[in-house]
C-alpha cells in the first residue's frame, strides 16, 4: 500500500472516530436535557398537588370558622334582645318616663290634676291610709282618654313603667301592653297589666274612689 493510501485511510478512521465522539456528546446532551425537564415536571406536579391539597383542606376550615362566628354573633344578639334589663327604662331613648306627683285625698276620694297627667303623659303617685300604701298610676291613652290603674306588675313586683309609642312597658321585666286596651303584647307578664281602676274627670281633676284601692290585693 502506498504512503498516500495509508494516510487517507488513517484520515478516514480519524474522521469516523470524531463523528462517533460528536454523536455520543449530542446524545449525552439530549439525555441531560431530558432528565432536567423530567425533574422540573415532577417538581411542578408535586407543587400543584400540594397547592390543591392545601386549598381543599383550608377552605372547609375557613368556612367552619365563619359559620361558628356567625352563630356566636346571632346567639349574642338574641340573648341581648331577650334578656330583661334591671332598668328597661334606662335603655329606652325615646321613652316617656313616668313623673311622680302628689295626690289629694279627701272625702273618700283620690284626686290628681288633669293638667299634670296630660302634660307628662304618664304619672305615678301613692295612696296611703292606715299604714297601707298602694302604688297608683295614670296615663293618656292614644284616644285621649285618661286611664288610671294600680301601678304594679305583680309577677315581677315592679312599680315603675314607661311609654314607648302606644305601649306601656314594665321597667323591670320589659313586658309590653297596649296603652288603650291594656292587652298584653309581649313579655313574661302579659296577663298582669297594671290593674285598671274606675275614675272620672271632674273639672280640673281626675277622681278615683278610694274604696277599690283600699280593698285591692295582688292577683298573684
Amino acid at each position: 500500500m502506498s504512503k498516500k493510501a495509508k494516510q487517507f485511510k488513517k484520515s478516514e478512521r480519524s474522521n469516523v472516530a470524531g463523528e462517533t465522539s460528536q454523536s455520543f456528546d449530542f446524545e449525552a446532551d439530549n439525555h441531560n436535557r431530558f432528565e432536567a425537564e423530567r425533574v422540573r415536571k415532577e417538581k411542578r406536579t408535586k407543587f400543584v398537588r400540594a397547592s390543591r391539597s392545601s386549598g381543599k383542606s383550608s377552605f372547609p376550615v375557613l368556612y367552619a370558622g365563619i359559620g361558628v362566628a356567625l352563630i356566636v354573633i346571632v346567639a349574642a344578639a338574641v340573648f341581648l334582645q331577650s334578656k330583661p334589663s334591671g332598668d328597661v327604662n334606662a335603655a329606652a331613648g325615646n321613652a316617656i318616663r313616668e313623673v311622680t306627683i302628689q295626690p289629694t285625698v279627701a272625702n273618700g276620694k283620690i284626686s290628681i290634676p288633669v293638667e299634670e297627667v296630660r302634660k307628662n303623659k304618664l304619672v305615678a303617685f301613692d295612696f296611703q291610709s292606715g299604714g297601707k300604701k298602694v302604688p297608683l298610676t295614670a296615663w293618656v291613652a292614644p284616644s285621649g282618654a285618661i286611664k288610671t290603674a294600680i301601678r304594679m306588675c305583680e309577677p315581677c313586683n315592679s312599680t315603675s313603667f314607661h311609654i314607648e309609642g302606644n305601649q306601656l312597658v314594665c321597667n323591670t321585666c320589659g313586658t309590653r301592653w297596649d296603652l288603650e286596651s291594656e292587652k298584653g303584647i309581649s313579655g313574661g307578664c302579659t296577663n298582669y297589666p297594671p290593674e285598671p281602676l274606675p275614675s272620672v274627670v271632674d273639672g280640673d281633676n281626675v277622681i278615683i274612689d278610694q274604696g277599690p284601692v283600699l280593698t285591692w290585693k295582688p292577683r298573684v
